[in-house]
């Protein structure tokens, strides 16, 4: 698993990139920025049952033809389901606004417990997709 590192603020042609992200959908609210002031990404994740918070080494981003696919684990337990967290996050130009909407999924990643297959077989992971809406700006840090 690839370790986060501190995105340094990026500026092209046609304006600035957005270095940070908030979302929601219902009452599931995400928080991702590239970097802080401690120089590492961070990311928060809030629903009716979780309030977690990561930085560094403990998001893991992947560039792909979506855009960063941004991971954190929720719960991970060997008995229990195994649950990520993937915001798929486009990139995102500012241009000469502050923000800029946003509409993104972000991904449930629900891995089902134990060792043990059953002789029938069994889907490992089951998803939930949340249709993210928020806004994307570029601050300094």
């Amino acid at each position: 698993m690839p370790a986060a590192q501190a995105q340094p603020q990026k500026t092209t042609a046609s304006g600035q990139q957005a270095n940070l992200f908030e979302l929601q959908c219902g009452r599931t609210r995400v928080t991702y920025s590239t970097s802080s002031i401690a120089g590492v990404p961070q990311f928060h994740y809030k629903d009716a049952t979780r309030d977690l918070n990561f930085s560094g080494n403990q998001i893991e981003v992947v560039a792909t033809s979506l855009g960063s696919e941004v991971t954190v684990t929720l719960q991970l337990l060997t008995d229990t389901p195994g649950i990520k967290f993937t915001l798929a996050l486009p990139e995102v130009i500012l241009g000469n606004k502050p923000e800029v909407n946003l509409k993104t999924p972000g991904i449930l990643v629900t891995t089902a417990g134990g060792l043990v297959v059953s002789p029938g077989g069994k889907q490992r992971q089951t998803y939930k997709v949340l249709e993210l809406t928020g806004t994307a700006k570029a601050v300094a840090f």
